[in-house]
């Protein structure tokens, strides 16, 4: 759950490229310390000014604005770094405070060009599959050479041998890392991407409280599958916010969801018998996060319904679903829901950040 999520930075993209602008691709490619945004944050800036995308809180976008038009003015990419450890003034006479380092990459990108890295980078989000990213960071170059993987598919201007591929990858444990490898005496710089799809949630339920659910998700730029049962509920919730509105009783969800790319799952149809159904297609399955709308007894009957118990689903099947956030109604509901999954998938304990 730390990689970075492009679902909708992609979206702005699309659109920015299909009218044809110029833009400059700022790509986050290590940080320290403590800093806003991790490596494979990205920003873009058009020549007019417009930006799509955050590598930090917002303090450095101004200051990399004016970046933006050298890379405009000279065709060239560019290698920077900044600093915010300083307690004095230093990147564009700001005291930013952030207490940390990023380097960053600028880049020219050619709207014109049907083979971007973010086209490349678009297409797993699109088909929801896995992909390696490798891009060499060199100052002065016209561009950015870069190498795309998709299974045996290659792509991209990057020549590298396999040795070469292997070691950086090798070198690169997470999800996106700067690495420095010798070549023929020369050290050079290379970012390493595993490009992985949008984090995937299915709502079993259609009702009006699934709705804040699919719009945080889309917030989030989660990939979320809403599905039921009844045709009144599906016509109704067209625009809630959801990728995908499917009709589906229990029996055809397996053969209408691909259960093996969902991470988290809730189900919340306010049928007892329904969402028994739905439960028991899940059960044999390997879905990470299976949360169960409603009271913790009401859980335990949709269970011996599927002739289990909750124990031995223990860390993967939540009832009730959400953490204990407080409030009332269907939009804290679905917070304390997202929390959770978010917790969840993040390994993260939930706890408050301060020590």
């Amino acid at each position: 759950m730390s990689d970075v999520n492009h679902t909708r930075f992609l979206a702005d993209y699309q659109d920015l490229k299909s009218r044809g602008e110029r833009m400059t691709l700022i790509t986050l490619v290590a940080a320290a310390g403590s800093t806003y945004r991790k490596a494979g944050a990205r920003l873009l800036v058009t020549e007019s000014g417009q930006m799509t995308g955050l590598v930090s809180g917002g303090c450095l976008e101004g200051g990399l604005l004016l970046e933006a038009k050298k890379v405009f003015a000279s065709g060239q990419s560019r290698n920077i770094e900044i600093d915010m450890r300083a307690e004095e003034e230093g990147t564009w006479g700001l005291a930013l405070g952030c207490n940390g380092l990023v380097k960053l990459h600028l880049q020219l990108l050619d709207s014109r060009s049907d083979a971007n890295l973010l086209d490349c980078i678009a297409s797993c989000y699109h088909d929801r599959v896995e992909g390696l990213a490798i891009s060499r960071l060199e100052d002065g170059d016209s561009g950015c050479e870069w190498l795309f993987e998709l299974g045996e598919q290659r792509a991209g201007t990057l020549q590298i041998t396999g040795s070469q591929r292997a070691e950086l990858v090798a070198a690169a444990p997470a999800a996106a890392n700067l690495v420095e490898i010798e070549t023929n005496g020369r050290l050079e710089r290379y970012f390493v991407e595993q490009i992985r799809p949008a984090f995937s949630l299915l709502v079993l339920g259609a009702g009006p409280d699934a709705v804040p659910v699919c719009e945080l998700a889309r917030t989030l730029g989660w990939y979320t599958q809403l599905v039921d049962h009844r045709a009144a509920f599906i016509r109704k919730a067209v625009r809630c916010g959801a990728d995908e509105v499917i009709r589906a009783a229990p029996t055809e969800l397996a053969g209408l969801i691909d259960l093996d790319k969902v991470q988290a799952v809730v189900v919340m149809s306010h049928d007892v018998k329904v969402d028994a159904g739905y439960l028991a297609e899940l059960l044999p399955g390997a879905v990470p996060y299976v949360g169960l709308l409603g009271p913790a007894y009401r859980g335990e009957e949709l269970m011996d319904r599927c002739d289990t118990r909750m124990v031995q689903h223990r860390g993967r099947v939540f009832s009730p679903a959400g953490l204990a956030l407080g409030g009332e109604g269907p939009a804290n509901i679905a917070l304390s829901i997202i929390a959770q999954i978010q917790s969840h998938a993040s390994a993260a304990s939930g706890k408050p950040l301060a020590p």
